[in-house]
């Protein structure tokens, strides 16, 4: 994600790392990604969001449906719960599953 924020400057990230992973050990960060600390209410970001990117199951998905953002799902490999919501994503047309078409796919505008 990170080399990928660099391709455009203007796309700006705001990544929300897991309880236990400090953001700050991070460095030399694109000028356009923020990464914030584990937070319990993501629901302000979500509905500020243009997509929502994430690897996460019924919650998240839930939330950004809610708000009718678009959603771009990586589930974790093997974790059926997340690949399902992620197949389902895919075939009711609320986002897609980038990770299906390889590293070459273009995304249309």
């Amino acid at each position: 994600m990170l080399e990928t924020a660099k391709l455009d400057p203007s796309i700006y990230y705001t990544l929300i790392s897991g309880p236990s992973f400090n953001p700050s050990k991070l460095f030399n960060l694109p000028e356009n990604v923020q990464i914030l600390r584990f937070i319990k209410d993501t629901s302000p970001y979500i509905k500020s969001s243009d997509v929502v990117i994430a690897p996460r199951g019924h919650s998240t998905i839930m939330e950004a449906l809610s708000f009718g953002i678009p959603i771009l799902p990586f589930p974790d490999k093997e974790h059926r719960e997340q690949e399902n919501n992620a197949k389902v994503i895919e075939e009711k047309g609320y986002g897609m599953m980038p990770w299906m078409y390889g590293a070459s796919m273009e995304l249309e505008e």
